[in-house]
């Protein structure tokens, strides 16, 4: 091979073949350092790529969303605009790879025409003689093409790794670790849930929470209401520790939350989000992922209790029925109720609420909202809502904006205030 052919040309002329053994070095690092940007390229196309596939599933999985509301034109612009970005990534990356294609194919010319050169002249002066040269550019070609495929090979590595780089930052995002604090603080007072001065930010575009405080009661409702964007659903996430808290403490049943567990805190609790997902799976399993080792029985139960039984004994396969990728067959109000049966398998004490029933028709609502009047019975319940109806009954409502609770009290005492909610009272009954 290639190395072999560069003892070969040492053994016949040392001198000839350190001059091509310094032109090949050469070669080499002007190939590394052309293919160094392909690494950067392909970590672009990777991405670029994970978002036209995103694009193009938006596409076809809400056709219906998109032709009622005539915005085909709007969504397949920003699927082409994608493909073009996509596109011209990829032509960037070919261009590279030709570039430096050409670069060794052109090297490898000056090698061959320095070692004639070269050679010519010690052999005019006796120094070696034409039959050595030209063996040495004979062999050469072995030389030449190791260098040429050293130069594609480097391109397609950097590509490999820019990969690689993304399958790391999954793999190498840190593993939940829940270490009891050495010290774990007791709440002494009466409530079962208690944020004290929580402060938390997705990231450096300013806090979300901003000392917020906020505290329930054992076996009661307490309702998150305010303006969109305020912070009520970062509350929910925080309680199963979705995400770490940046300040401040959270109490749960009388003790500091860095005190439990991952799994122990979160066996304490269900949460119904505004659009429950589903996985592409039977009715059966959906409802049984709540509880292990749930029997039929049990998941039939917790069915009934959702009001789901009657329409999943209307389905095709029964509970055996698949509901498709997200839980496509099945309407939003179904979906729901299969969610709030898995919540009330779990038979956890505490229930999170994130706007449940928000994105329901009123029909549809009426039967989701009583399913879940039934699921909070006996249990500790936080709920996000924009609906006064969701919210009129809670035993304490907290008005959040801007990551800080501005009011708090009962339905009749924050009506009778002014400010926000007395506001969002107004706004509800001029729909009504």
């Amino acid at each position: 091979g290639g190395l072999g052919s560069c003892v070969f040309i040492l053994i016949m002329d040392v001198r000839l073949g350190l001059i091509s053994l310094a032109a090949c070095g050469l070669t080499v690092l002007i190939n590394i350092k052309f293919a160094e940007p392909l690494r950067k390229i392909g970590g672009k196309i990777q991405r670029s790529e994970s978002a036209l596939l995103s694009r193009l599933s938006d596409l076809v999985a809400g056709f219906r969303v998109i032709k009622l509301y005539d915005t085909d034109g709007f969504i397949i612009n920003k699927y082409e605009e994608t493909n073009r970005k996509t596109a011209g990534l990829r032509i960037k990356r070919i261009a590279r790879v030709g570039t430096i294609d050409s670069i060794s194919h052109l090297l490898n010319f000056i090698n061959t025409f320095v070692i004639i050169t070269i050679g010519a002249v010690m052999a005019a002066k006796g120094y070696t003689d034409f039959g050595t040269v030209f063996a040495i550019l004979t062999v050469q070609g072995n030389v030449s093409s190791m260098l040429l495929n050293f130069g594609s090979a480097w391109g397609m590595m950097q590509e490999s790794v820019a990969a690689s780089e993304l399958i790391h930052e999954v793999l190498n995002t840190d593993k939940e670790e829940r270490k009891p604090a050495i010290a774990p603080e007791d709440d002494t007072s009466d409530h079962y849930i208690a944020f004290e001065n929580v402060s938390f930010s997705y990231d450096d575009s300013g806090p979300v929470l901003d000392g917020l405080n906020l505290s329930v009661k054992e076996g009661t409702v307490a309702a998150l209401v305010g303006p969109s964007g305020g912070g009520k659903s970062t509350v929910i996430k925080l309680l199963p520790e979705f995400y770490p808290i940046g300040k401040g403490k959270i109490y749960f049943a009388g003790r500091n939350i860095d005190s439990y567990s991952a799994d122990e805190l979160r066996n304490m609790i269900s949460y119904v989000p505004q659009d429950a997902y589903l996985f592409d799976a039977s009715v059966k399993e959906n409802i049984g992922y709540g509880k292990t080792n749930a029997s039929d029985e049990e998941i039939i139960d917790a069915a009934k209790a959702a009001n789901a039984h009657d329409f999943i004994m209307e389905l095709s396969d029964g509970y055996d029925t698949l509901v498709g990728e997200r839980g496509e067959s099945l309407s939003g109000g179904q979906r729901q109720r299969i969610a709030i049966a898995r919540a009330f398998l779990k038979n956890a004490p505490v229930l999170l609420l994130d706007e449940a029933t928000s994105a329901l028709d009123n029909e549809n609502e009426a039967i989701v909202q009583q399913s879940i009047e039934s699921l909070m019975k006996n249990r500790t319940v936080i709920v996000v809502a924009h609906r006064l109806s969701t919210i009129e009954n809670a035993d304490i409502i907290y008005v959040i904006e801007h990551g800080r609770v501005v009011q708090l009290g009962t339905h009749e005492d924050l009506k009778q205030q002014d400010g926000v909610y007395a506001e969002l009272v107004k706004l509800s009954n001029a729909f009504k």
